[in-house]
């Protein structure tokens, strides 16, 4: 290809595409709504998928007629979820042998989510080493946090880009 352009680093959505998270989000949800005589159906999950957490559960608010609080909503579903996880998150299939393949290319690589910042825990420790960077709901726009310098500040600088 004449015009093709060089890979220089790879960032990977955390979500549904890293880790099977939207599954046991799902699961959570379903006991969310449960605990509250209602069902998660497919046409409120889909409203919130993909959202920062307060807009998806300003979301289920509007759809379902909840009254509790966000906040509350949004620690009741951290905590099913981290029980959840416990046994059920997983590596999406073909995960490992594609990080092989970037490992082998030396590309630096990062990891982005809609979710926030603490979210990044589910990846553990070992997934975590191998991503230079990480990009959350709760950072501003543009910012990403650095472990390692694979490009150079000045680079990310210019690109208007900030670095913690």
């Amino acid at each position: 290809m004449k015009n093709a352009r060089k890979i220089s680093a790879v960032v990977f959505d955390l979500d549904g595409l890293m880790l099977n998270t939207e599954d046991v989000f799902e699961l959570a949800g379903v006991e969310l709504m449960a605990r509250r005589g209602l069902v998660m159906t497919d046409e409120l999950r889909h409203s919130m998928m993909g959202r920062r957490p307060v807009e998806a559960f300003t979301v289920l608010k509007s759809l379902t007629g909840i009254s509790d609080k966000l906040e509350d909503l949004m620690l009741e579903t951290k905590v099913l979820f981290e029980f959840i996880a416990r046994d059920r998150l997983s590596a999406m299939p073909g995960l490992h042998e594609v990080l092989e393949l970037i490992d082998d290319r030396k590309l630096p690589r990062g990891v982005a989510t809609s979710s926030p910042r603490s979210a990044l825990r589910v990846m553990g420790p070992s997934m975590q080493r191998r991503f230079a960077a990480s990009r959350s709901s709760d950072c501003q726009p543009r910012e990403w946090t650095f472990k390692v310098w694979p490009i150079p500040r000045s680079s990310l600088r210019s690109r208007g880009f900030t670095a913690r």
